[in-house]
């Protein structure tokens, strides 16, 4: 399960589950579904996740294109250092708009740059 909420018109999406695998992969699609039809900008917060698995990797990966497909944007913050060095081995880093400390400092990258919202 995630968390949705909302802060300068970006959604932030925060899974609450320490593990992320196939089957936590699919909900966090299903809560980005919405954002990523409407091209919004978003935050996922990694702060409770200390595990990810390829699969989950690879939903990432899927939504930020689709997001980047309709003009919105991704960016990831608190990854603790073993999903971030995942993070790093798949190369997703390069696809994201920005990995950051804090939620506060993801949305803040988002100020000032034209994104939409829903």
């Amino acid at each position: 399960m995630a968390t949705n909420t909302h802060a300068d018109s970006v959604a932030v999406i925060q899974p609450e589950a320490a593990r992320l695998d196939a089957i936590t992969g699919r909900e966090i699609v299903r809560q980005l579904r919405p954002y990523v039809e409407l091209g919004a900008d978003v935050v996922l917060n990694f702060e409770h996740v200390d595990f990810i698995t390829s699969e989950a990797i690879g939903y990432i990966a899927m939504s930020c294109r689709r997001i980047h497909h309709r003009r919105g944007r991704m960016r990831i913050c608190c990854l603790k250092p073993e999903p971030f060095k995942v993070f790093q081995v798949t190369r997703l880093t390069e696809l994201l708009d920005g990995v950051h400390d804090t939620v506060q400092e993801a949305i803040a990258a988002y100020q000032g740059k034209p994104g939409r919202f829903m």
